[in-house]
Parts: C-alpha cells; structure tokens; sequence
C-alpha cells in the first residue's frame, strides 16, 4: 500500500525522542581510508549515536588507528577480532549493538555531516521499521506480503543490494536474530536484507543524499571473479528457498533472471554464452521453474522500464532460441 510521506505524518505526530543510532563499521586493510570515516561520523550535527568500529584482523595501521580515536570518545566500542570476512564483523557489531536503528557503514566510505540529523528528522515524522535512501523519490511504503513488495519496489531496483543505502530497526533483527551469513562471500548483503523485508511491516524512501560510496581498485565489488556467476546461483538457490512460500512462480523467477544479470555484470572478463548458457540450465532445473512461467518471467524482465538495456540484451541473448 503506498501513501505520501505528508498522509503519513499527518495521522502519526509523535513527542520528539532522542533516538540511539548504531553505526556498526567493518575494517580490514583501509589504512589509507579510514581516518576520513571515522570523522565523517565523528563530526555529526547530530550526537545520539554509538561507533561500533570492528576490527577484523587487519594487517595493517587499522587497529591502533581504532584505538586510538576510542581513547578520546566514549561512544566509541572497538571490537578486535580474527579475520572472518565482512559478514563475520558485520554480526560482532549486531550482537553489541544498543541502538533503536542500526547503519552499516563501510570503512572505506564516508557519510555526509548532516547523515544522521536528517534520518533523525524522518524517524521524528514517520516511524519505519527501514529507511532507504538515494534512490529519487520520497514515500512510506506498507508492506501488504512479499509479492507486492518485489512488484512494487524490488524489481525496480529502488532497493538496491547493499546495506550502506539502509537504516534498520534493530528490534525487527534481534527478535528474529537476523545476522549476514558467513558462508557467503558474493551477496551476503542481499540475503540478509530479503530475511529483513520478510518481517519489516512498512519502509521510508528517502530521496536525500547521506552517504558516499568510494570506488577503489582490488576491493571485492571491482575485483573480477571467475567463480562469481556460479556463487550468484548458489545464492539464488538460498534466498529461493527462504520465500518461494510467500512469491509467486513467475517472480521468483523474474527473481532468478536478476541475480544471472547480477553475476554477469561482475564474473567473467568475457561473455562465454556457452559456459552461460550451461550454468543457467543447471540452475534453472535445480530452482524447477515452470517452461511457461518461466518465459512470462524473461518477457517480465525484458518489458521492465528500471532494467537496464545492456542487462536486457545479454539475457535475449542468453536465452534466444532456448526457451
């Protein structure tokens, strides 16, 4: 169900309370970053926060940098820890955390001075259990069930696959002790945020700019992987099985074409439509997808004004003469 932000407000005015953000960030091997994180946070015009900085065996300066910047601010907790991977760091932060909303901040980002101050202003206006921010529009989504969210939203990639873009409740992730998957090294972030959409009752879309993502070579989103497109599948394979009870045939598997979108755009330096095409038909009798749902599926995907051209021509291709 979708009102405008002014409908909401107007029937939930509450008393202002100082709301506890947790900022929960990662840190492996960011020397040369991480100084300008951890001020963009430090330096908020809004102060009702806590820094969960989580060290995660990093190699280099990065501990003593952490250290020293809790030696002179309280709201600082250091966690330091062998090295797990992103997800593993992420879960120490959650399994400490105080706040009524949690930010997963990556250390080689930084967010604007003003981040905190205007979530704060909305979460004053419209309580939500998510907050999404940047993607060019304002509104209060009700989540109705799962298939409307995908229709509505989700398939017009106002979500996004990140964390960094999201604020969450964090009742909704200890009540159902949601945590990042460790197994999981491409997509971990997706999977936990489809276990989040399944018990969140409502989100707010911010169309407000409170973070930047920094692009820095040899980091996991622009390193090449030549196993990654088979990792995207496995992963398919997980979230499908977490809510093909709650979705319809034919968005699951519109569901489905999006992740071989996903894995194309960060797998091989080549396209090798044979070495494609044959992953894609074992995963695809692995998810048992109906021949005719599964075309009304592509042709879902094809029609869609939010897709990309360049990801629409490497499925018709990919599936051109096949199905």
């Amino acid at each position: 169900m979708v009102c405008t932000i002014n409908d909401f407000c107007a029937v939930n005015r509450k008393v202002e309370v100082m709301k506890l953000v947790s900022v929960i960030v990662p840190i492996y091997n960011v020397e040369k970053y991480l100084d300008r994180c951890i001020q963009s946070i430090l330096n908020q015009t809004y102060k009702n926060f806590e820094l969960i900085l989580v060290d995660d065996g990093s190699p280099d300066r990065c501990p003593e940098i952490c250290d020293e910047y809790a030696k002179h601010d309280a709201r600082i907790i250091v966690i330091h820890k062998e090295n797990g991977g992103v997800s593993s760091a992420r879960n120490e932060g959650i399994k400490i955390a105080k706040g009524d909303y949690i930010w997963f901040v990556d250390s080689d980002d930084y967010i604007e001075e003003n981040a905190l101050e205007i979530l704060k202003s909305h979460i004053d206006k419209t309580t939500a259990d998510l907050y999404v921010f940047e993607h060019g529009f304002n509104e209060y989504y009700e989540v109705i069930n799962m298939d409307n969210l995908l229709c509505d939203h989700y398939f017009k990639y106002h979500f996004g696959f990140e964390p960094w873009n999201k604020v969450y409740k964090r009742e909704i992730i200890a009540e159902n002790s949601l945590f990042f998957d460790c197994e999981e090294k491409v997509g971990e972030d997706l999977l936990f945020n489809v276990n989040f959409y399944k018990k969140m009752k409502n989100c707010l879309f911010i169309d407000e700019k409170l973070y930047n993502y920094v692009v820095r070579e040899n980091s996991a989103m622009t390193t090449k992987d030549n196993k990654r497109y088979e990792k995207q599948m496995c992963l398919f394979l997980k979230i499908s099985n977490l809510i093909k009870a709650d979705i319809s045939e034919e968005n699951l598997a519109v569901l489905f074409i999006m992740h071989i979108v996903s894995g194309l755009n960060q797998s091989f330096n080549g396209f090798n439509l044979l070495r494609f095409r044959k992953i894609i038909k074992e995963y695809k009798a692995k998810a048992k997808f109906n021949a005719k749902v599964f075309k009304k599926a592509i042709n879902k995907f094809l029609y869609n004004e939010n897709a990309s051209f360049l990801g629409k021509i490497k499925i018709y291709i990919l599936f051109l003469g096949i199905y």
